[in-house]
């Protein structure tokens, strides 16, 4: 899910040594305009990668040019030439809004690749492993106040020039993500072959969540809001995979976060920063929020992104071979097990997920 790797190591996926070294020499003719004294002797290192397509490295400087010892490289899945890349045009709109983001040094997506300013390494899932109480806090409030500047309905710029402010969670898009988990989670993962009853009743279920969350005031949300998409720059928290941005429910980006896959806040954190979240909300909106509506739409934004998630998860595993996800199934059930027993008018959804879904998980995950 994250754009920028937070792991600088090598990855299976290595291009052969005749690929990496053209894509050395093509990188470098690409960067001869921004950085004309670079060194010939550039180191090219694979990336951990994400659950896209996309591939990732760091492009190592011999020796700093122009105070930059590094950049990030991404490589597109293939050439992009149907106009402008998504991911340019929303990070234009958003640094533009203030929102740090990772600068764009070089734009040669009709050649597969996009050069980046390099963060680092430390993500936020890395640094809360040895944070203080008092930095998971300051942290996480500096993460709320970026949220609440991306919803910020004041543009910077024309809203029309930012292809996010085309695209929305309506039903249609919030029910594929379901399906997704259906087909994936439960029928992959879980290898659950449901009737052709419970698979109606489940998606009846699904469609009226959906059709709630569709009807919510919509605000520009990043989509994928959570602890390996911030970096630390120092005390600097920095955005990134913000490319799938699209207009959604203001609880969609806050339940990301607060219900990380890769992440377990307890409860009396949780609680603190949501209470911070509304009280700052509350005060940029100029009216007092209706707490208990609140939160409901939180709690069923995040059953839904939950969901999504593990279907992306169990996609990865069982198609893509990829077992980096396995550690983040048990932490999203957990989030989605604590919701559910909130709401006892889910009690449908409940069960059939109890049947389909928790009882049927594979061991050993």
């Amino acid at each position: 899910m994250n754009a920028l790797p937070s792991q600088a190591r090598p990855t299976e996926q290595s291009p052969s040594l005749q690929d990496h070294q053209l894509l050395i020499e093509h990188l470098r003719a690409l960067l001869h305009r921004r950085f004309p004294q670079v060194s010939p002797n550039l180191q090219l290192v694979p990336l951990q990668g994400d659950a896209s397509d996309r591939r990732y490295y760091r492009l190592l400087f011999p020796t700093p040019v122009e105070g930059t010892a590094s950049l990030v490289v991404m490589r597109l899945a293939h050439p992009y030439t149907a106009g402008e890349l998504p991911f340019v045009n929303i990070q234009r709109y958003l640094a533009l809004k203030g929102i740090p983001v990772p600068a764009i040094v070089c734009d040669a997506a009709a050649h597969g690749l996009i050069v980046l300013e390099d963060l680092g390494d430390v993500t936020l899932e890395a640094a809360l492993q040895r944070a203080s109480e008092e930095e998971i806090d300051r942290w996480y409030r500096q993460a709320l106040d970026l949220l609440l500047r991306l919803q910020d309905p004041e543009a910077p710029t024309s809203r029309a020039s930012c292809v996010a402010f085309r695209l929305a969670f309506d039903v249609e898009k919030l029910m594929w993500e379901l399906d997704f988990f259906t087909t994936h989670m439960l029928q992959g993962l879980c290898a659950r072959r449901l009737p052709a009853s419970h698979a109606v009743e489940l998606r009846g279920q699904f469609w009226k969540i959906c059709a709630i969350l569709a009807r919510q005031p919509r605000v520009l949300t990043h989509r994928d809001y959570h602890s390996r998409n911030l970096m630390l720059q120092g005390e600097r928290l920095r955005v990134i995979d913000f490319q799938d941005a699209r207009l959604g429910p203001c609880q969609y980006d806050l339940a990301s976060l607060l219900n990380d896959s890769y992440v377990k806040l307890p409860a009396s954190v949780r609680n603190s920063l949501l209470t911070y979240y509304v009280e700052r909300k509350s005060a940029m909106d100029g009216k007092s929020l209706d707490r208990d509506a609140f939160l409901q739409i939180f709690d069923y934004v995040s059953l839904q992104r939950n969901l999504k998630a593990l279907g992306t998860f169990a996609f990865q595993i069982v198609v893509k071979g990829n077992p980096r996800y396995r550690s983040a199934i048990h932490t999203t059930l957990d989030h989605l097990q604590r919701t559910l027993s909130r709401h006892p008018e889910l009690q449908p959804l409940t069960e059939l997920l109890e049947e389909h879904l928790l009882a049927a998980v594979p061991t050993g995950l």
